[in-house]
């Protein structure tokens, strides 16, 4: 077989291959003394991407990567590289040189725009993706047109997650249409971590659960790495040092808990999408000065109510998902559910103030104003409003208001509360914390937890798991429907219920 001959054919091999045909690479990988020993490591490559094994990927060190096949067996070595999310990862595209032909050109652009996004490129990043993507468009090639625009996703992620949505979505939809297994992956796992990212990861599991089922080994550490976020019961290696952080905070282990978090840094680039998520999440464990992020600051310091984004699989299900702590003549903050011993670990024995159930009404509502407010307290009329949700007319709701002072200066002993002149603050001479008012796991999304871990269920089974009465399981099933959140199927005489994500369809494999 002639070098012209043999490139002619690798070029339809790797073109079939990206619809998931390897015959003509099986067959181009079983020459003997191939012309062009670039062509055969990429091959193998792109196979071992889809879960075949063509051959052993040897000589590395030595291969010449010019031209097409160069720059085609660059490509295909990055992108196993990138994906395993291993913590020396080569760039064999640097290596590159040559004119190469459009469509590999192209797809090696693509990688170098997938590295960037994991190093933690943005904003800057997106015209790169959208161009890119444009002259794909133009020369019709569908699988740069489909990863170009989940490379787009990606680097939206961190900075506008609306139009990171928008553009996952569409990533989705198109890798489906086109039939391209691959970019089917990149697309899905991209809008799994969009979806965990806008507050839903129920919605993550069910990709990311569908996935599981049909992606490649190659593809297991990124997809293991989401998976964990979103909350995935499981042993995921890479993974492993973010459990072991959990697990010292759960233990009050200070020592240990360093020790992980030191991992997690050197993992990962701090401004890499995966570093980023090691510092929301050492940033709401850690209860020491200095920990928090600018995106995880408001949360932390009761300025923003609502759980960092990415964060709520973390929480566990035991428990209240986040604490208001204060240590005496300390400021309040915020901590993950599961930092509750740390945070003693760090400022001593500490009294629960109330109950959950009492912290998701007004009395836990009225105590997180008071520890947020600090030694220099709050006007009442503010913390009326933060706590009542309306403004405060003295006349109408001074006596309302005092009722509830005195009912909760009687069933909170370890904290004193002053009303003097229009100022209300709160003293105590012991660390204390409460369940936050503002992060209690809501039925709705407990109930979409456990569908979407478990599968398709009936109301009678969902009553039972969250031992709720069959009423209340049914009506927050039917709001959930209407909601589009789950989708409702006759099962016989009665109902079952499971999650939908309306773009996603599970995978084909390759």
């Amino acid at each position: 077989m002639t070098p012209g001959s043999f490139e002619a054919d690798a070029l339809s091999a790797l073109r079939l291959a990206e619809r998931g045909d390897f015959s003509v690479s099986r067959r181009l990988c079983r020459v003997d003394a191939a012309p062009e020993p670039a062509w055969v490591v990429g091959l193998r490559a792109q196979a071992r991407l889809a879960g075949l094994d063509l051959g052993p990927l040897e000589g590395l060190d030595a291969l010449r990567l010019e031209g097409s096949a160069g720059w085609f067996a660059a490509t295909q070595l990055d992108r196993l590289s990138l994906l395993s999310l291993a913590e020396s990862r080569p760039a064999w595209l640097e290596r590159a040189s040559g004119d190469p032909t459009d469509d590999v050109a192209a797809a090696g652009e693509l990688t170098s725009l997938l590295r960037r996004a994991f190093q933690g490129e943005g904003a800057s990043l997106v015209e790169a993706a959208r161009a890119l993507g444009a002259r794909a468009m133009r020369g019709r090639l569908a699988s740069v047109v489909v990863e170009a625009k989940a490379v787009e996703a990606l680097a939206l992620c961190e900075h506008d997650l609306s139009s990171s949505l928008q553009a996952a979505r569409h990533a989705s939809r198109m890798a489906q249409s086109e039939g391209l297994p691959q970019p089917q992956y990149t697309a899905n796992l991209v809008l799994a971590r969009v979806r965990r990212r806008t507050g839903h990861p129920h919605l993550a599991l069910r990709i990311l659960g569908a996935l599981e089922q049909v992606a490649p080994p190659a593809w297991s550490g990124w997809l293991q790495w989401e998976l964990f976020w979103a909350g995935a019961p499981g042993t995921q290696e890479i993974a492993a040092p973010a459990r072991a952080l959990l697990a010292a905070a759960r233990a009050a282990d200070l020592a240990g808990f360093d020790a992980a978090r030191d991992r997690l840094r050197g993992r990962f680039a701090p401004m890499s999408p995966f570093g980023r998520d090691l510092a929301r999440l050492v940033a709401v464990t850690d209860p020491r000065p200095g920990a928090e992020t600018p995106e995880t600051a408001d949360w932390i310091h009761g300025r923003e109510a609502e759980l960092p984004a990415g964060l709520a699989a973390l929480t566990g299900e035991d428990g209240p998902r986040a604490w208001v702590a204060r240590a005496p003549g300390g400021p309040a903050r915020r901590l993950l559910g599961p930092a509750r011993p740390l945070w003693e670990a760090h400022a001593g024995p500490t009294v629960q103030l109330c109950s959950e159930e009492r912290a998701a009404g007004r009395t836990g509502a009225l105590l997180a104003s008071l520890l947020f407010s600090g030694p220099g307290g709050v006007a009442e009329a503010e913390l009326f409003a933060r706590v009542y949700g309306f403004p405060y007319v003295r006349e109408l709701h001074a006596r309302v208001f005092g009722v509830l002072l005195h009912r909760v200066r009687k069933e909170v002993e370890t904290i004193q509360i002053e009303r003097v002149d229009g100022v209300c603050r709160a003293t105590h001479d012991r660390a204390v914390c409460l369940p936050d008012p503002d992060a209690s796991l809501q039925l709705e999304e407990r109930l979409l937890r456990w569908i979407a871990r478990e599968g398709r269920q009936e109301a009678r089974r969902v009553a039972e798991e969250l031992d709720v009465p069959l009423r209340s399981a049914q009506a927050v099933l039917q709001a959930l429907v209407e909601d589009g959140a789950l989708v409702r199927e006759r099962a016989g005489r009665s109902f079952s219920y499971r999650v939908e994500d309306t773009t996603f369809q599970e995978p084909t494999s390759a």
